[in-house]
């Protein structure tokens, strides 16, 4: 079980992702980056360039530098998720804000495979605000900075993966010193504990259309706990 990864031992991959936009069945995955720690130090990296089904907006090339000429000899996006996955295969993921990143490969790891990535996932997001509540930002450039990673978050999943992951790293002396040593406990710490429910149940929205509409909950017995609307289907449900 991922959840009694060791701090101090376990194998973990800190993950970022690049997009075309915001919305996974929308926009599409333009770039995979990851580094994978094993004993508390980095030991290897994965970097994949992924063809989208849309086109890459102006912003998002000025932003990342990943221009449609450069996606030209990109691969498919089954290829590089199945090559990913085999690359964190026993490890526990870590995002900087994982709603999106997971969001993302979540999304289409339910549809190729039929269910999400592993949990628990850790966040160093999450991480830094009970860590370092006195401060007004917490994004991965800041993070990097006050902790002196050698790696520069760029815009470009392997620089900010490698940067995330070192942050994490860095992390861990103060997590220990809280009395935490595994990936289930840091979880519980960032008020994560919950998600292995969670990511077991997104499957069951992955086909929801994009579209207006209602959506009912019901319990085990079939009474309505749960009536709403929403602009958004999927997206509203998976929330």
């Amino acid at each position: 079980m991922l959840s009694g990864t060791r701090l101090d031992r376990g194998a973990f991959v800190a993950v970022d992702i690049e997009t075309t936009g915001s919305r996974p069945g929308i926009h599409s995955i333009i770039e995979i980056g990851a580094v994978r720690i094993e004993g508390g130090r980095l030991v290897a990296s994965f970097a994949a360039l992924v063809a989208p089904n849309d086109p890459v907006p102006p912003a998002v090339e000025a932003l990342t530098g990943i221009t449609r000429e450069i996606l030209l000899g990109a691969v498919a996006l089954p290829e590089a998720l199945e090559a990913f996955r085999d690359f964190a295969e026993g490890a526990v993921l870590i995002a900087h804000n994982h709603r999106f990143d997971l969001g993302f490969l979540d999304y289409e790891s339910e549809v190729m495979w039929g269910r999400a990535f592993p949990r628990p996932v850790l966040d160093t997001l999450s991480l830094a605000n009970r860590l370092h509540p006195e401060d007004d930002r917490h994004n991965l450039r800041d993070l990097a900075a006050r902790y002196a990673t050698s790696s520069t978050p760029t815009h470009r999943a392997l620089a900010d993966a490698r940067a995330a992951g070192e942050v994490f790293l860095a992390m861990t002396p103060a997590l220990e010193a809280r009395g935490l040593r595994t990936a289930a406990d840091v979880a519980a710490f960032c008020g994560m504990a919950g998600q292995g429910s969670l990511a077991k149940a997104l499957p069951l929205t992955t086909r929801l259309p994009d579209a207006r509409g209602v959506y009912v909950f019901r319990d085990a017995e079939g009474r309505v706990v749960h009536v709403g609307r929403a602009k958004n289907l999927r997206i509203k449900v998976r929330s």
